[in-house]
C-alpha cells in the first residue's frame, strides 16, 4: 500500500526532531568534557566572577581552609527568595573554591533539627531566623571558615539585604583566617578616650565605649605624645582631634602615615567639646579645635576649622534645664537616609548618625581622591565656630542663619598615592623612623577622614545603665559602627579594601517594563480621548433631553437628533474597541518577548556553549596530531 505524502511528511519531520535531539545531547557531553575548567558568567553585573582583587587575595592562601555553609533546605521550602538567595549564595563559594588552587574546600550542611549539625550550628553563633511570621521552622544560612591552626571566623546569617557585599564578607572571612594574628590598633589623641588617671577623684577614668568596640576587633594600645616616633607594629591609628603638637610629633603621624600606606581614621574638629573649653588670650571662653599642622595641605584637602555647620532642621533635641525645657540644638546634627553613602562597606548598613558641630571637608584637588561617605542635606550651613563658645542656649546658633542649599561632606575616604609634608626631610627637631624618611608612599595609600571628633563620645551613641553589679552601654546611633566598620576595612589589605559592592541577582525586565510603559502611554491616550467624546455625548445627550416631551416626560427626539445620537454610541463602541486592540497589542507583544527570552535560555544559551565545547575539542585534537606528527 502506497504512502500518502502526508504521512511521509510527517515522518520526516519526526527524524529530523529525533536528529536534532541526539545531536544536541552529543554536543552537550562533548562541552561537559571538552569546556571543564571554563566559565563564562553572562550576567550583568558579573555576579558569579569574583573580583581581581579577591583572586589576588587567594592566590595567597599557603594553608587549607575549610569553608562549612549551613543552609536549612527543608525548612526554607516554602521560601522561595531565600533558596534563591542560598543558591547565588553557593555558586559564588564554588567560584571561590575554583580559583583557589585546592586551598578550599566547601561544605554545605543542612542544620534539620535535633541533629548533630545543628548542635555545631548553635555552638558557632550562626543565627537561626523564623521561616515566616509565626512559624516555628527556622532557617540557617551561614558559614563557617577554619584553617588547620584553630582559626575561626563565623558570617552569622547571609542577610539578602546585603548582597551587594557578599564579596566582601566572604573574602574578609578568608582572608581574616589567611591572617589570624590580632591586629593592633593605636589610639593617639590627648583626649581621655582611653582608661587614664582622674587627679581629682584619685581613681581610674573608665575608658570611652568606642575603645570596648574596638577591642572586639584587635587589641588596643594609646600613643602617648608628644613623640618622635611611632611604633610600627601598629596597624591603624586613630588620631583624634590633634592639637598643639611640635614637629617632631607631627613628622612622626607624617611618616607613619606614608610608611603604612595612610592606615588611619583621622577626626578634625572646629569645635571638640569633648575636650572642653578654655580661656582664649583675652580671658574669654575659646573653643578647642584641631590642628593637624601641614599634613592635610599635603592630603589635598581642607577642613573647615575656623567654621563649623549647623541644621536648625535636623538637630537634635536637648534638654536645656527647667527654664529653658527641651530645644533643637542645631549644631547636633541627625544624619539618615540619602546622606549616608549606601555603596561603601563602611556605611552601607547605617542608619542614623549623630554629628556634633563638625567641619566641612573641601576636596583640594591633586593630592588624595576624595570619596564622600557621610554628607549632610541642603539645609546645613556654616558659622563662625566661635559661636560656640560659652554657649547657653543652643538655639542662639539658628539667629540669623540661613543654609546654603549645598550638601557638606563630613566623612570621607582618602585614597591615592601619599605624599609626606616634609618632602625635603624632617624638619628641625625631628628625627626620621628607623626604616628612614620617605617623601611618598610606595603605593596607594588608604585613609578615612572624619570632621567631628565629638561622634566618638558617649553622650552621642551610648546610653548607660546600671544593673547594681555591672554597667551596661547600649548604642542608640551608629556612631560607633561608623568608627569601628572604617578601622576593621582599613586592617584588611590592600586588595581587600579596593573591593567595591557589586550589583544584586534581582534583576529588572527592563524591556518588558519598557514595553509596558510605551503601551500604558498609548493606553492613557486611548482612553483621555475616549473620555473627552463620551463627555461630549454626555453633554449633547443632556441638550437634547432639555425639552419637555409628553405627561410622563418622555424625550422627543427628532430624526436628526436620533441619528446624532446613534453617530455617538458607535463611536463610543469603536473607541471601547480601540482599547482592547492596543491592551491585547501590549499583551502580545510582551508574550512573545518572553517567548524568545526562553527560548534564549533553553536552547540558545546552551546550544552556543556546547558548539564552543565543539569547537575546542576539535582544536585540542588538531593540536595533538600535529604533536604527533614526525
Amino acid at each position: 500500500m502506497a504512502r500518502s505524502p502526508h504521512s511521509s511528511r510527517r515522518l520526516q519531520s519526526l527524524l529530523a526532531i529525533l536528529l536534532a535531539g541526539v545531536l544536541f545531547v552529543a554536543l552537550v557531553l562533548v562541552a561537559q568534557t571538552t569546556l571543564r575548567g571554563y566559565r563564562l558568567d553572562l550576567t550583568e553585573d558579573e555576579l558569579y566572577t569574583v573580583s581581581a582583587e579577591t583572586r589576588e587575595i587567594l592566590r595567597e592562601i599557603d594553608e587549607p581552609i575549610t569553608l562549612t555553609f549551613y543552609f536549612s533546605r527543608d525548612a526554607s521550602e516554602g521560601v522561595p527568595f531565600v533558596r534563591q538567595y542560598a543558591q547565588r549564595v553557593r555558586e559564588l563559594l564554588e567560584e571561590y573554591v575554583a580559583y583557589s588552587d585546592g586551598m578550599l574546600e566547601l561544605r554545605t550542611v543542612d542544620p534539620k533539627p535535633l541533629t548533630e549539625a545543628r548542635d555545631q550550628a548553635v555552638e558557632y553563633g550562626l543565627e537561626a531566623v523564623p521561616a515566616s511570621s509565626g512559624s516555628d521552622a527556622r532557617i540557617f544560612m551561614g558559614l563557617v571558615g577554619t584553617n588547620r591552626v584553630d582559626g575561626l571566623e563565623v558570617i552569622e546569617f547571609f542577610d539578602p539585604e546585603r548582597e551587594r557585599f557578599l564579596e566582601y564578607d566572604i573574602t574578609r572571612l578568608v582572608w581574616s583566617l589567611q591572617n589570624p594574628d590580632k591586629p593592633v590598633v593605636g589610639i593617639m589623641s590627648r583626649l581621655p578616650i582611653t582608661q587614664t588617671y582622674d587627679p581629682t577623684s584619685g581613681r581610674a577614668r573608665e575608658p570611652w565605649a568606642i575603645v570596648d568596640r574596638l577591642q572586639q576587633i584587635a587589641e588596643v594600645r594609646r600613643v602617648e605624645t608628644p613623640t618622635d616616633r611611632i611604633d610600627p607594629t601598629i596597624d591603624v591609628l586613630l588620631v583624634a582631634h590633634p592639637h598643639g603638637h611640635d614637629d617632631a610629633t607631627l613628622y612622626a603621624l607624617d611618616q607613619w602615615l606614608v610608611h603604612h600606606g595612610g592606615r588611619a581614621v583621622v577626626l578634625l574638629d572646629p569645635v571638640a567639646e569633648a575636650a572642653g573649653e578654655r580661656a582664649g588670650d583675652d580671658g574669654e571662653p575659646s573653643v578647642s579645635r584641631s590642628d593637624a599642622g601641614p599634613l592635610p595641605g599635603a592630603w589635598g584637602i581642607d577642613v573647615t576649622l575656623e567654621q563649623a555647620l549647623i541644621d536648625p532642621r535636623h538637630g537634635m533635641v536637648v534638654s536645656v534645664g527647667e527654664e529653658i525645657g527641651r530645644t533643637v540644638h542645631p549644631g547636633l546634627i541627625g544624619i539618615m537616609g540619602a546622606g549616608i553613602d549606601r555603596e561603601d562597606v563602611v556605611t552601607a548598613n547605617l542608619e542614623r548618625l549623630l554629628f556634633g558641630s563638625p567641619g566641612s571637608i573641601r576636596d583640594l584637588e591633586g593630592g588624595l581622591r576624595v570619596t564622600p561617605l557621610v554628607r549632610t542635606a541642603e539645609s546645613a550651613g556654616l558659622i563662625d565656630a566661635g559661636r560656640f563658645a560659652g554657649l547657653e542656649h543652643p538655639g542662639a546658633l539658628a539667629e540669623g542663619f540661613r543654609p546654603g542649599g549645598t550638601r557638606h561632606v563630613v566623612a570621607a575616604r582618602l585614597d591615592g598615592p601619599l605624599r609626606s609634608a616634609w618632602p625635603e626631610g624632617p624638619p628641625e627637631g625631628a628625627r626620621p623612623p628607623a626604616a628612614g624618611h620617605r617623601a611618598a608612599s610606595a603605593g596607594e595609600a588608604h585613609m578615612i577622614l572624619l570632621s567631628d571628633v565629638d561622634l566618638l563620645s558617649d553622650r552621642l551613641w551610648v546610653s548607660e545603665q546600671s544593673d547594681g553589679q555591672r554597667r551596661i552601654r547600649q548604642s542608640w546611633s551608629d556612631n560607633g559602627d561608623l568608627v569601628a566598620n572604617a578601622v576593621e576595612n582599613l586592617l584588611g589589605s590592600d586588595a581587600l579594601i579596593r573591593i567595591r559592592g557589586e550589583g544584586t541577582s534581582a534583576r529588572p525586565f527592563t524591556r518588558v517594563r519598557a514595553l509596558e510603559r510605551e503601551a500604558a502611554a498609548q493606553y492613557r491616550e486611548t482612553e483621555q480621548a475616549l473620555r473627552r467624546e463620551l463627555e461630549r455625548t454626555e453633554q449633547r445627550l443632556q441638550e437634547l433631553r432639555s425639552g419637555r416631551g409628553d405627561a410622563e416626560g418622555d424625550v422627543i427626539l427628532s430624526e436628526a437628533q436620533r441619528r446624532e445620537l446613534e453617530r455617538f454610541r458607535q463611536e463610543r463602541s469603536r473607541l471601547r474597541g480601540e482599547l482592547r486592540r492596543v491592551r491585547q497589542q501590549l499583551d502580545a507583544e510582551i508574550d512573545a518577548l518572553g517567548d524568545r527570552l526562553k527560548l534564549l535560555n533553553i536552547v540558545a544559551v546552551p546550544l552556543v556553549v556546547a558548539l564552543a565545547g565543539l569547537a575546542i575539542g576539535l582544536l585540542r585534537r588538531r593540536r595533538r596530531r600535529r604533536r604527533m606528527r614526525p
